[in-house]
């Protein structure tokens, strides 16, 4: 075998530059490119399908027709991290080392094939809808799902379908220095499937927080998401008062560990600019984080933190407490991601200052900002804007016409939470809104899927691996979605390594010496899965090699029963695992169960 893979080639490790591998752009593909020629070296064959997934299989001797999947994804957030996602290909590809590696030193027997694969777009920032690859080999992503267009932040003339980004990405794979691959409708079927893992960054720091060095996850979250749109006046206090609200839900269901709750996008569309004497500007700066994987209770949130400024200034300017007349313009957010807690926001103020000097003005504001920002333990900066503004809104003579406000809505949820009765909840709060402003709301779901349950009995296995290697573990839930989460077999796994800073901004870290640690529980847990089918496979050979009713024979009349239905359970077994039972073992069973079929039935 070839020199074994350096992690280092993949990760820079201690250095957080931003990535910017968006799903389908050159950037992912040249990132492919280098672990498929990892694959290949490996002596691994190629697929990528409709999608743009791709597979590389290790094949077995076939004498199991299932495989064992493993892998992630490449593709990042805007401005991401470097190991969410490669972290659990290239940890498959670990795993496939050492297991050729026992393979060739005759400690291991291959009875099934390994298959380690990169799953396509599984963020949702450029199209919306996370997981595409999963959910296209899962069959949930359908054929008219490939004209959705993207949502990044671009001219409308300008934005790509799916399907016209895939053709783009197909062309980059094309062009690279690697072999053929063969191109097939889907990766892989369901069917195939013994069992799926995917290895993850854990998105957060409780492991780390707790010195543990693996998570063995039961359950995985669903993203619940609404895009809601309110029309009418004032409608960013309105919006304010909806993000309020919809934390302050959130926190509370958190403690049941039923759900969490963002708005990572806000975006205020006016038809006017105020003809006011000055403007005021805020900036917040909070944190970048997983909308899922990061508790309530510790966002730095700066779309939280200008709602909670404008519901705030919204009462002080009711209360009649300044002498100065305040318009709220704009609030917007610098994401165009739905799943991040947005780091930064920015409000827009039109200031009518009756007389009142623009310092005095200025300090009262600002004083405002940072109390409300420190309490969200967010930063602020302010300043005031002369009246000439390059806008591409059109005045209006101050007139007050209908104003727009576009949210966008992402929710976790945990299996705990039926998802019609939270929808429900949030329609509720937002129609009590809407009842007191009598404005104007449209909400509509734009994706949604089932939280999921993994494998008690791989949780217990892995458990045990990690007791026997020395690595440290703990049960804990997944508050981020996953692509194994979409693959629809009873036993599957996820499993989180040490990380800090977060996830979705460049400050995600982790070490090679956790990512190993990690590799230790897969690779071992790999192992015992491949040893169970190789026990299989023994088992049959010895029935096809024996008389059955020899064997039956064996054992006394009460054991009888006993015998043959542990040899029922086998066949049941070998054929759950893919491992074919000889047709010998087939018809001298069914002898065997007419012959004792009185003492079967007693």
């Amino acid at each position: 075998m070839k020199e074994k893979i350096k992690l280092e080639e993949f990760f820079a490790f201690g250095e957080n530059e931003p990535i910017q591998r968006l799903a389908y752009s050159k950037e992912d593909v040249d990132y492919k490119v280098k672990i498929i020629k990892k694959m290949q070296e490996l002596g691994m064959k190629i697929k990528v399908d409709k999608v743009g997934n791709i597979c590389a299989t290790l094949k077995g001797n076939g004498k199991s027709n299932k495989s064992i999947i493993l892998g992630s994804h490449t593709d990042s957030v805007k401005d991401g991290g470097q190991y969410d996602g490669p972290v659990g290909v290239l940890s498959g590809l670990k795993v496939i080392e050492e297991i050729i590696q026992k393979v060739e030193d005759k400690k291991l027997d291959l009875d099934c094939d390994l298959k380690v694969v990169i799953w396509a777009c599984e963020e949702s920032n450029r199209f919306g809808k996370a997981c595409l690859g999963s959910k296209w080999v899962e069959g949930t992503l359908e054929e008219k799902d490939f004209e959705m267009k993207e949502k990044l932040d671009k001219k409308e003339e300008d934005k790509l379908t799916l399907g016209k980004a895939i053709n783009e990405y197909m062309e980059y794979l094309k062009s690279a220095d690697i072999e053929p691959m063969e191109s097939v409708d889907k990766i892989l079927s369901i069917e195939e499937i013994l069992k799926a893992y995917e290895i993850h960054i854990e998105q957060y720091q409780y492991l780390y927080e707790h010195g543990i060095d693996v998570g063995i996850v039961n359950s995985i979250t669903a993203p619940y998401r609404m895009e809601v749109e309110i029309k009418g006046k004032d409608v960013i206090v309105d919006a304010a008062t909806l993000v309020v609200k919809l934390n302050e839900r959130a926190k509370e269901a958190e403690k049941d560990n039923k759900y969490r709750a963002t708005v990572p996008i806000i975006d205020i569309k006016q038809e006017r600019i105020s003809d006011s004497d000055f403007f005021f500007n805020i900036e917040l700066l909070g944190k970048d984080d997983h909308s899922g994987a990061t508790p309530m209770a510790r966002r730095k949130d700066a779309v939280l933190t200008a709602s909670k400024f404008v519901l705030e200034l919204n009462r002080r300017i009711k209360e009649e407490a300044y002498p100065f007349k305040v318009y709220f313009e704009e609030i917007n957010t610098k994401n165009d991601s739905m799943n991040k807690v947005s780091g930064n926001s920015n409000i827009l103020l039109g200031i009518d200052a009756n007389g009142l000097s623009k310092e005095i003005i200025t300090d009262i504001l600002s004083l405002l900002v940072e109390d409300v920002a420190k309490g969200e333990g967010v930063k602020s900066s302010s300043k005031k804007i002369g009246r000439k503004l390059n806008r591409r809104y059109e005045k209006l003579n101050n007139k007050c016409n209908e104003e727009k406000c576009e949210m966008k809505l992402d929710v976790r949820m945990q299996t705990k939470t039926n998802p019609e009765e939270m929808f429900t909840e949030l329609t509720d709060t937002i129609s009590a809104i809407a009842k007191e402003t009598g404005n104007n709301y449209y909400c509509q779901k734009t994706d949604k899927a089932e939280p999921v349950k993994t494998s008690t009995k791989m949780a217990n296995q892995v458990e045990e691996v990690c007791n026997e290697r020395g690595v440290k573990s703990v049960i804990m839930p997944s508050w981020a979605g996953h692509d194994v989460a979409h693959i629809s077999i009873p036993e599957k796994m996820l499993l989180f390594i040490k990380s800090t800073g977060g996830s979705h901004n460049p400050l995600e870290n982790t070490t090679k010496q956790d990512i190993e640690k990690g590799i230790i529980a897969l690779e071992g847990t790999v192992e015992e899965d491949i040893k169970q089918v190789n026990r299989v496979v023994c088992k049959m050979e010895y029935l096809n090699n024996n008389s059955i009713s020899g064997i039956v024979e064996n054992e006394n009349t009460r054991t009888k029963k006993g015998a043959i239905r542990k040899i029922l359970f086998g066949m049941a077994e070998a054929r759950k695992l893919g491992v074919e039972v000889p047709k010998k073992v087939q018809k001298e069973i069914r002898q065997e169960i007419m012959v004792n079929r009185d003492n079967i039935e007693k």
